[in-house]
Formats: C-alpha cells, sequence, structure tokens
C-alpha cells in the first residue's frame, strides 16, 4: 500500500498499521496471476497526559507542568522528556515551570528504554485582564484636596491608604504616590499608580502706611508694605468706589493709593506662585477728611488789593453741593454762587455798587460724606 516496487520496505508507523503485499506474475503460458497478502504491525504507544498544577492563573504567575503515564507497564522504564512550545524546546525534564503571559499550549513527547513513546499537550489558561487607570489631578497646592478614582478595570480595589472604593479623597501636605490594586475572581491583582506633587502656598502679608491717614489738599496718600512670601505675582484691589476703576487695582509690588474721601476701606491683597498657587488677606484703611468752615466778618472792597472780596474757605467741603446767598437789610437777594470758589466783591446783583452796612449770608453744603451743612451769619461791608 506504499506503492512501491520492491520486494523489501522499510516503514516507521506511528500508529498501529496494516500493511498489503501485491505479487504479480506471468506464466509461461501467458497467464498473469495477483497474489495478496497482509500484515498488521502493531505500534506500542504508552497512554500518557500532560498536566497543569492550576488549569488558570495570572498573568506571569508560575505554574508546574508534568507528563505521566497512565499505561502502569512503563512505569519502572526509564524515559526521555522534550517540552516544546510553538515547536520550540523549552525543557527536557518530566516537570517544569512556566511563567506564561498569556493562554499558551505546550506540547510535550516522552520517550521510554524501549524506543515506545508518546505525545500530549496541556493549554493554561491566562485571563486577559483590564489594567486600572487612575484619574485626578497631579499638582494641587498645600492645603487643596484632590479626588482620585480608578476607572476601567472591574474587580474589588484596595488603595495604599487602606480605603477600598472606587474614589478617594486625599489632603497630602508634601508629594506622594498612591496606589490602587484591582483583584479578580481568581485573586489576579492589577495595580496603577500616580503621584500628587504638593505646590508650596504663598503667604499673603502686608502692611497699610498709614493704616489711619487724614486727607490734606485733597490728598490721603497710603503707601502699602508688601511683606508676602513665596509668591510670584500680587493683585491689589483698594475698595476705593470714588476712583477710576482701573486706579482701584494694581499688580505694582508695593503701591500707592490716594484716598479722596473719608470712610473705612477694605484693602485686598492676592498673591499666587508660578503654580497658581493663592493666599489672599484683607486689611482696613481708615480715612478722614478733616472738616471745618470759615466765614469773614467784614471786608473791605475798596481795590487796595487787601480784604476786597467775601469768601468762605474750608476742608471737607463737597465743592459739588455748595451754594451761598447774601441779602441786604431789606431782605432783597445781592449775590448768590453755587461755588465755594467764588467770592462777593461787594456789588448788587444789577453790578452797582452796595453801600456799606451789615449783611446776611445764608450758606447752605455737605460734606464730603454727604452730610448736609447750613451756616447762618452776617458781614460788615466798609467803604
Amino acid at each position: 500500500n506504499h506503492n512501491l516496487d520492491k520486494r523489501i520496505i522499510t516503514v516507521s508507523p506511528t500508529d498501529t498499521t496494516d500493511y498489503i503485499a501485491e505479487l504479480e506474475f506471468e506464466t509461461a503460458a501467458g497467464i498473469t496471476y495477483q497474489l495478496y497478502d497482509t500484515i498488521r504491525i502493531f505500534v506500542d504507544k504508552p497512554a500518557i497526559e500532560a498536566v497543569s498544577s492550576a488549569p488558570e492563573v495570572c498573568p506571569g504567575d508560575p505554574v508546574e507542568l508534568t507528563v505521566r503515564t497512565v499505561d502502569t507497564t512503563y512505569n519502572n522504564l526509564l524515559a526521555s522528556f522534550k517540552w516544546y512550545r510553538d515547536n520550540v524546546l523549552i525543557d527536557s525534564v518530566q516537570t517544569i515551570s512556566v511563567n506564561p503571559v498569556e493562554t499558551t499550549s505546550y506540547e510535550v513527547r516522552i520517550v521510554y528504554a524501549n524506543n515506545c513513546g508518546n505525545d500530549a499537550s496541556v493549554t493554561v489558561e491566562v485571563p486577559d485582564l483590564v489594567m486600572p487607570v487612575i484619574v485626578g489631578d497631579t499638582v494641587i497646592c498645600e492645603g487643596e484636596r484632590v479626588t482620585l478614582t480608578m476607572t476601567q478595570a472591574e474587580g474589588a480595589c484596595t488603595w495604599s491608604t487602606g480605603a477600598t472604593s472606587p474614589a478617594i479623597t486625599v489632603s497630602p501636605n508634601q508629594t506622594t504616590q498612591y496606589i490602587v490594586g484591582v483583584s479578580t475572581d481568581i485573586g489576579c491583582i492589577t495595580k496603577d499608580t500616580i503621584t500628587v506633587h504638593v505646590s508650596p502656598s504663598p503667604e499673603a502679608q502686608f502692611l497699610p502706611s498709614p493704616a489711619h491717614v487724614f486727607v490734606e489738599d485733597g490728598e490721603g496718600i497710603v503707601d502699602f508694605v508688601n511683606l508676602s512670601q513665596g509668591a510670584t505675582d500680587y493683585l491689589w484691589r483698594f475698595g476705593d468706589p470714588y476712583c477710576i476703576p482701573t486706579e482701584n487695582v494694581s499688580t505694582e509690588f508695593e503701591p500707592t493709593h490716594i484716598y479722596t474721601r473719608s470712610g473705612t476701606y477694605q484693602v485686598s491683597l492676592t498673591t499666587s506662585t508660578e503654580e497658581g498657587c493663592t493666599d489672599s488677606i484683607q486689611k482696613n484703611v481708615i480715612v478722614e477728611v478733616p472738616y471745618f468752615f470759615y466765614a469773614p466778618n467784614t471786608f473791605t472792597p475798596n481795590g487796595d488789593g487787601v480784604n476786597d472780596y467775601f469768601y468762605t474757605s474750608g476742608e471737607g467741603l463737597d465743592p459739588d453741593n455748595f451754594e451761598m446767598m447774601i441779602y441786604n437789610r431789606f431782605g432783597n437777594l445781592v449775590f448768590r454762587s453755587v461755588t465755594p470758589f467764588d467770592y462777593w466783591d461787594g456789588r448788587n446783583a444789577d453790578g452797582s455798587l452796595a453801600p456799606g452796612g451789615v449783611y446776611v449770608y445764608i450758606i447752605i453744603t455737605h460734606d464730603m460724606e454727604g452730610n448736609p451743612k447750613k451756616y447762618e451769619g452776617t458781614v460788615n461791608l466798609i467803604r
């Protein structure tokens, strides 16, 4: 059955096999005969099996593989072993230890001293694991909190802090590494690591100089002494609603601000670092505008350049809320002004010279806080 035109053949069957021999000849009389015979060669293949110490293992975990015969007649015979993975010889002992990282099949061949042998295989199952990924801010400022969340992987998780929930909130005071491990049903553990870097926060501090200022010539000047530490940027807010908005803030290291009205102003300083960490502080500045009012009781409008006009003076008057009226002894209005910068030159409303005598003035004004003020008195005009 090998179609070989030979009287003798050599075969190497791997299993019990029947071979058929055919003989064809022709007699002298020209008659052709065909003769057949069959021979069965029994191949003794001992029954063997390859077994694993664990049918399923975690990636990279060790597992023992061993081969053994099921046929007891071979128990006392010496044997040789050859283990293969993907047709590559990996060892030549009966029991081997392997560390598969994925599902892998191993083949083994055993040959006994009588040259009989057999092949077997064993497959070690390795599950496909999904690695966990920690999500969260990796840079925070000192004193801040951050939430770290384990994503993607499924299973029971344990954090290096001892927490067992998928998300944890931490507030480290220094750069800290956090690890989460996730365990599967068969005990495989996957893990991920995240490092939370803690940036130091600045310390905001300043002093207003002076903290209690009196307005002079319409200006209450306050210098701000910066005592902050660890900051690179500064934002001042002077809390002054009466100034131009752009002048109510400053990014200078030590600015100066001019207040014009009485009040208690809350000044804030916000400091920040290159990493975005901030600190703020507020302090009050007290501003006072001294208030006084003066009106002379005599003037001499004779053109000699001395005491020629009647006018008021003072501090803390609101120039936008002012009215002065002067009446003669008959109650007639001889002069009116709506600004404290105006003056009476001793003339009537029609421009004629007012005669000497006593005149009554009424002045209605406000201080810089909006409080109304009213003054009534007399002035002696001397010619």
